[in-house]
């Protein structure tokens, strides 16, 4: 992970770190321990990356994974994107919306229902 950490989440031996300079990154738990020395990583326990920016989404604020193949990101352009993370190389937008104007800062989901 390069700068700018916001938030992470975790599941299954994922970790979808939000940061400000490089979107989402999806990494490998198991291969980011076996980097564990002392020294700075080779950035091989990184597997997956959803560029928020380049899409034109704006930096990404937060996210929630709320199923194991589901997750929310948040943007700095008050965007809710609902991503598809059954293939965590390679994250997918299922949709987007706008949160009324707002930027939208954090995120929750509980029995269906984005916060």
């Amino acid at each position: 992970m390069r700068s700018g950490l916001k938030t992470v989440a975790m599941t299954d031996n994922y970790a979808y770190v939000v940061t400000v300079n490089s979107g989402l990154q999806v990494v490998d738990i198991e291969k980011s321990k076996a980097n564990i020395s002392g020294t700075p990583t080779d950035s091989t326990a990184i597997v997956g990356v959803f560029d928020s920016v380049g899409m034109g989404y704006s930096h990404p604020n937060d996210i929630v994974v709320y199923r194991p193949d589901r997750a929310i990101l948040t943007t700095n352009s008050g965007k809710f994107i609902s991503l598809d993370i059954s293939n965590p190389t390679f994250p997918q937008v299922m949709s987007d919306t706008i949160s009324g104007g707002a930027t939208a800062m954090r995120v929750a989901v509980a029995t269906g229902y984005v916060y």
